[in-house]
């Protein structure tokens, strides 16, 4: 910052000349990253729409185990049902169907299987 005298009162008070914003903005600049630069419209709109999908994902996920038991329960893996939730477009009532639809099919299984034995 550059002072001066003011030369009108002959007195000490000081005052600020303008600054030369161009160099210290210049400076700043050259040692921001890009992630310190912040993202871009389109940037941030995806990264709420992943955190979006993300927290539907994991609610969904949390209802579905609610009506047909943990996956030792059930039989059916989380992945099997987040892969469902996600091409149901986050479907709960469909993916309910279908997972109730898969555990009977696998206790018909079973129960076949021990008939069999």
């Amino acid at each position: 910052m550059r002072t001066t005298h003011s030369s009108w009162t002959g007195s000490s008070h000081l005052y600020i000349d303008e600054l030369d914003d161009d160099a210290l903005y210049d400076a700043e600049e050259e040692d921001i990253t890009p992630d310190q630069q912040g993202l871009h419209a389109s940037d941030i709109l995806a990264s709420v729409e992943a955190e979006f999908h993300q927290a539907q994902m994991s609610d969904g996920l949390d209802q579905v185990r609610l009506i047909i038991g943990t996956e030792n329960d059930s039989g059916i893996s989380d992945k099997s049902i987040k892969d469902v939730l996600w091409d149901s477009y986050f479907n709960l009532e469909e993916t309910v169907r279908w997972a109730l639809g898969w555990a009977k099919s696998l206790i018909h299984v079973s129960v076949i299987d021990y008939i069999i034995r």
